[in-house]
């Protein structure tokens, strides 16, 4: 529906406009969009393998005794594929809704369909369907859309030489690509940015593709299982540039928790929202996955370096009387290490929490009360016993746990993942009262 101009500059001081049309070959079919093989020689020397001259009138298909007929009164013939306008095309097609796949056969034409110029001029582009899709296993059918070279606006330098109209068709494709990307952004961002009014930290789309084909490839994994919220944590969220409403799962503020067996996906759903800040591109799976901006991820980070940071609601009265009010070290354990990034991501004005019990210390996230009654002398305070607090002052917190029943005792929500029934589902959710 719309035609990008794209105008390359030379160095040249005058600018010379090539009049030759630009040409796209494009196949389409339910597996999706590609270029034509062989474009260059088929615009040059004329088609490849003949499929019969002409037309093909109405809805039988000539050439080689091949006749497909099509009757119904729900469906009547579309008009005769000698070409016409952009308008003429849309109505044909509207007209072969639920029709059967040899239908599509009456739209081939070698005249065209044109998409004309408003303002006057040369048509905008025109539309050549050359082979259309028998049936759901035959090849896909193939488009060949020819731009006016005065529509196009490139400059003539760039289609001197074969090296040229190749990086000429790189651009151009770069510029469909970049079109689409900046549509992807402005829908993402506008999800992102409905979080906060409705109390939201995160939004999960319902059909989501969240695990990736491995840990060195952040592709989607090939077959992955889609996503589907539980009922009751299911909200709609506008994509106003798409101008549709999306539903799936919205986690809100306060403390949550992700709970469930081994391989279901707990630690997956945390890396997508960890990543939900991030805008994705297309055909990464997560489009529809977003988290607040100021999300940050928390771990143990054994070994770092820590200068000048306050962990002392986490960590007091060290050996020696030495002050966690402003601690610095050059080789952080693990508890020390994750009280000064939860401290460190706090004074950057971070509200949003993450964590996965894998990556956390565990004498910082729990202490049960058999240990508790054995170690009196114990300067770290478990995690366990501030995220509440922390979540009634406005500082969300999303946990992956596994082995510790003692946070749903200050949980405001629990998410049980569970794969079923071919996809991954959610088994559930509770809320706090």
């Amino acid at each position: 529906n719309e035609i990008t101009k794209v105008h390359v500059k030379s160095n040249e001081v005058t600018k010379v406009r090539y009049k030759m049309p630009l040409t796209l070959n494009l196949e389409f079919s339910q597996r999706g969009l590609f270029f034509g093989r062989g474009a260059y020689y088929k615009n040059k020397y004329g088609g490849g393998r003949g499929r019969g001259g002409g037309g093909r009138g109405g809805c039988s298909r000539g050439g080689g005794g091949r006749g497909v007929s099509y009757n119904s009164s729900n469906n009547p013939p579309a008009p005769p594929s000698g070409g016409g306008t952009a308008d003429l095309l849309i109505a044909s097609l509207q007209n072969m809704e639920g029709a059967p796949y040899p239908r599509y056969h009456s739209i081939e034409t070698s005249t065209g369909w044109t998409y004309p110029n408003k303002s006057g001029g040369p048509p905008l582009m025109t539309v050549y369907i050359t082979r259309t899709q028998s049936d759901p296993y035959a090849r896909p059918t193939r488009v060949k859309i020819v731009v006016p070279g005065d529509t196009a606006m490139y400059d003539r330098s760039c289609v001197g030489t074969t090296r040229l109209r190749t990086a000429l068709g790189g651009l151009i494709a770069r510029r469909m690509h970049s079109l689409e990307w900046c549509k992807q952004v402005e829908d993402q961002g506008g999800l992102r940015d409905q979080l906060s009014s409705l109390g939201l930290v995160a939004f999960v789309r319902n059909g989501s593709v969240l695990p990736r084909a491995s840990g060195a490839d952040d592709r989607p994994m090939e077959g992955g299982t889609p996503f589907s919220s539980p009922p009751e944590m299911e909200v709609a969220l506008e994509m106003r540039n798409a101008g549709v409403t999306v539903k799936g799962m919205g986690i809100r503020e306060g403390v949550t928790l992700i709970v469930g067996g081994g391989f279901h996906g707990k630690s997956t759903l945390l890396q997508a929202l960890q990543d939900g800040v991030y805008d994705k591109v297309v055909g990464d799976g997560r489009e529809g996955v977003v988290t607040r901006g100021d999300a940050v991820k928390v771990k143990a980070e054994d070994g770092r370096k820590v200068a000048g940071v306050d962990i002392e609601r986490f960590i007091k009265g060290l050996p020696g009387g030495r002050s966690t009010r402003n601690f610095s070290t050059l080789d952080a354990s693990g508890s020390t290490s994750q009280a000064a990034s939860i401290s460190e991501s706090l004074e950057c004005g971070s509200r949003t929490l993450l964590f996965d019990e894998d990556t956390c210390a565990t004498n910082f996230m729990i202490r049960d009360g058999k240990m508790a009654a054995l170690v009196d002398a114990e300067p770290i305070r478990p995690f366990v016993s501030r995220v509440r607090g922390m979540g009634e002052k406005g500082i969300s917190s999303v946990l992956v746990i596994g082995g510790s029943g003692d946070y749903l005792n200050v949980a405001d929500a629990v998410i049980g993942m569970k794969v079923r029934e071919g996809r991954e589902g959610r088994g559930g959710s509770q809320r706090r009262s």
